[in-house]
């Protein structure tokens, strides 16, 4: 095992026990041998905690006490692995289960070639009944072949796109120290989209690797949450066009705004014009710190020591 790589696999929890047993279990079989499992609990109530000490001794529990959102919940799981020397690290869902030769294809691909910042698995269905196509849009509008490949069962062994599903990520330490973790501002939705477009802004490509296969169920924490899911996809949308590197913070602050200003879901009725208008008034109000971690954000923390802290 000296010679692989360090591997730590995070799982961020909140309230989700029904699901930590089969997540663990699967999580454990892994056939990579050189990985540290680390359960990272956002301050549930459900006795998710009681429950990995008690069944799970080789799982690492991180406790942040509170619920810190999906960002920041896992910057403090990246933080611990940082410190411990890991070489790459993971981020996963509670809600999944794994195909034994999941992280070991990951960790294949990223070794084959350094530029490759960040890898994504593939995600079926938790039930393995169907492909699970929700966020591969926009790997289909990038790629015809894929969604062919999807129908054939004939696809490619990797896939580069701009952005993978934040549910089972792997990313280089080196890319983490270049470009900064996870953005706390957002709580939920939104946050690997905005880390891989760093990536990509600092010279890193992104794909999927056909061969980790992972299982997911998707959405859990939304459920009889829909109104509530909605407001979080709004404002996260709208900070992610506020912050995009590749355009000029006018541009991207106006469409952020005109994000605001849709009436799709208004006149839907998925939204009530208080809830927008409260929403772009929550991120205006941020917009200052927003701006000013987007500047940051386009240099390294390691080319300057002293913004560090910021990230």
């Amino acid at each position: 095992m000296a010679d692989l790589p360090l591997v730590f696999c995070i799982v961020l929890n909140w309230n989700g026990m029904r699901w930590l047993d089969r997540c663990l279990v699967s999580l454990l079989q892994t056939d990579y041998p050189n990985f540290i499992p680390l359960f990272v609990d956002n301050g549930s109530n459900d006795g998710s905690i009681e429950f990995v000490r008690k069944h799970f001794a080789s799982v690492e529990i991180l406790e942040n006490g509170q619920n810190l959102g999906f960002a920041e919940g896992n910057n403090r799981g990246i933080r611990l692995a940082l410190k411990r020397s890991a070489d790459y690290i993971v981020l996963l869902n509670n809600d999944m289960r794994f195909d034994p030769n999941w992280c070991r294809a990951l960790i294949d691909v990223a070794q084959s070639n350094p530029s490759w910042g960040a890898l994504g698995a593939f995600h079926r269905d938790y039930n393995d009944s169907r492909q699970w196509e929700r966020g591969f849009a926009e790997l289909m509008g990038r790629d015809p072949s894929f969604k062919q490949g999807l129908i054939t069962g004939n696809l490619n062994p990797i896939y580069q796109t701009n952005w993978v599903i934040g549910a089972a990520i792997l990313l280089r330490v080196d890319v983490i120290k270049k470009v900064g973790m996870l953005d706390p501002h957002y709580f939920m939705y939104g946050e690997e989209n905005d880390l891989c477009r760093r990536i990509r802004f600092h010279g890193w490509k992104i794909a999927y690797v056909r061969d980790a296969i992972v299982y997911h169920h998707g959405g859990f924490l939304s459920e009889d949450k829909q109104r509530e899911r909605l407001i979080w996809q709004l404002r996260s949308t709208m900070i992610y066009y506020l912050k995009d590197p590749f355009c000029l913070s006018a541009r991207g602050f106006w469409r952020s705004l005109r994000t605001a200003l849709s009436a799709k879901r208004i006149t839907k009725g998925e939204l009530s014009l208080y809830e927008v208008i409260r929403c772009w008034i929550e991120v205006v109000l941020m917009s200052r710190s927003l701006l000013k971690r987007r500047y940051l954000e386009m240099f390294s923390p390691q080319d300057l020591p002293e913004l560090k802290r910021i990230f």
